[in-house]
């Protein structure tokens, strides 16, 4: 899960709350049959996330995912289900047929109010931090809280962990001079997209390059 942080809302979004908020029917429903605003809105998080999942990492395009909820609707106050701050980009698109066991699809309405303090949310800032992954793909959690998100959110499914192990696997053969090249460019974003799994390859290039690190220093040494 990458940081996410919260740009100002599209102006057609904000028009369209000023316009309709006092609708008896003021919901993300509504908004839904604004194609402009949702447009918008679609664009927007797109860009604030430089095309990745919310969740899962996955890379994302036009036309493969849906606009989520970090609350969900069923537990959201007037207002809060068309609120920027609680709206983000998620894999996969729309009204697809099969339900994944992964991502936003397993998050489904979790959490609860009861709940919401064990969900690490990609708005938190530390949340980088409190997920590892190992070289197959795996991930575990620094505490109790990481670990009710990855089983709520399906993050260590072996079909997700199969993917981020095939987008890993390619790292562990870089030199230390290659590894610290990639590691440099990790963050910075080609044409506004960047990496799939990029918190995850970051992780494990860190790894890499201490280990090789530690083999140059014992053959020095020798």
């Amino acid at each position: 899960m990458r940081y996410i942080q919260k740009q100002n809302p599209p102006r057609l979004l904000t028009e369209w709350i000023q316009k309709n908020k006092n609708d008896i029917n003021f919901n993300y429903d509504l908004l839904r049959q604004d194609k402009e605003a949702i447009q918008s809105l679609s664009d927007t998080l797109l860009k604030e996330q430089y095309y990745l999942c919310a969740y899962t990492g996955l890379h994302l395009d036009n036309s493969n995912f849906h606009i989520e909820h970090l609350k969900p609707q069923k537990y959201c106050n007037k207002g809060e289900d068309v609120d920027y701050k609680n709206l983000v980009a998620c894999y996969p698109e729309p009204n697809r047929p099969s339900k994944l066991l992964y991502g936003a699809h397993k998050k489904d309405n979790w959490p609860s109010p009861e709940e919401e303090k064990n969900f690490i949310s990609p708005l938190n800032s530390i949340c980088e931090s409190k997920f590892q992954f190992t070289k197959d793909g795996k991930i575990k959690g620094a505490d109790n809280s990481a670990n009710t998100t990855i089983e709520k959110l399906g993050l260590n499914h072996s079909e997700l962990e199969n993917l981020r192990k095939s987008a890993l696997t390619p790292l562990l053969i870089l030199k230390k001079s290659e590894a610290t090249r990639r590691l440099s460019k990790i963050d910075i974003p080609s044409n506004g997209r960047l990496e799939d799994f990029c918190f995850a390859k970051k992780q494990i290039l860190q790894k890499q390059i201490k280990k090789l690190e530690a083999i140059i220093q014992s053959k020095d040494k020798k």
